[in-house]
């Protein structure tokens, strides 16, 4: 019987990326596997670009330090990288981030991936993809913000968390309440305020449902 090897949690990178089996294994010594239970809250406290993250499992919320404490910035799913701006020598800022599921996060120090950038054309194209994406995003946000007002913005988030998160139901669409009004709002550059006057007027008009474990997407296009 083959004994399973000690990098098992390798093989969600590699099929992700359509790698050869064992292309990370050579590696292995420059990864690190760590596990985190549903609301551990884990914090990178220094900047630096010592690493990547690959999250093969779970779901992430990703914050900064500000002088108002921790404002969230983006969300993490599964199967997915984050860090990867150090890759391109930018500073890899402190970050908090909430573990919304069990999670398990696969530490990639920077040395081995920029090896792995080299070695393997998938691996190098994928985190360019990544890097790119990230700077479209933050376009994408900054545009919302010049073209949208407030309320719109929100209803957008909404539209966007049941297209990612939401679970068929019968004549519903169902999302785990994973995020309070403040994160919202952070992430739309509104205030709470906003986020819960939209919210209630939205279920006001049976268009949505909510309650502390969920939101109940009832009409696939929003509006107030």
């Amino acid at each position: 019987m083959t004994k399973p090897s000690r990098f098992w949690f390798l093989n969600s990178v590699e099929q992700q990326l359509n790698l050869p089996e064992g292309t990370c294994l050579h590696l292995s010594s420059g990864k690190i596997l760590k596990r985190f239970e549903i609301n551990a809250q884990i914090k990178k406290t220094q900047p630096n670009n010592s690493a990547v993250y690959w999250l093969s499992k779970g779901l992430l919320k990703i914050g900064r330090f500000s002088s108002n404490g921790v404002t969230l910035k983006y969300l993490v799913p599964q199967n997915q990288f984050f860090g990867e701006m150090a890759l391109a020598q930018a500073e890899d800022p402190a970050f908090f981030a909430t573990a919304v599921r069990d999670c398990n996060i696969i530490y990639i120090n920077l040395p081995t991936a920029n090896n792995l950038m080299t070695e393997y054309p998938e691996f190098r194209d994928h985190m360019l993809e990544r890097i790119s994406h990230r700077v479209k995003k933050l376009e994408d946000r900054l545009e919302e913000l010049a073209n949208h007002d407030s309320q719109t913005r929100v209803i957008r988030f909404l539209e966007k968390l049941s297209n990612d998160f939401g679970e068929n139901q019968p004549g519903k669409r169902v999302v785990p309440n994973f995020l309070k009004n403040r994160e919202i709002a952070q992430l739309t550059f509104t205030s709470r305020q906003t986020v819960n006057a939209v919210m209630n007027e939205l279920k006001r008009k049976k268009q949505i449902d909510f309650d502390q474990k969920s939101i109940t997407f009832l009409n696939p296009d929003l509006h107030c």
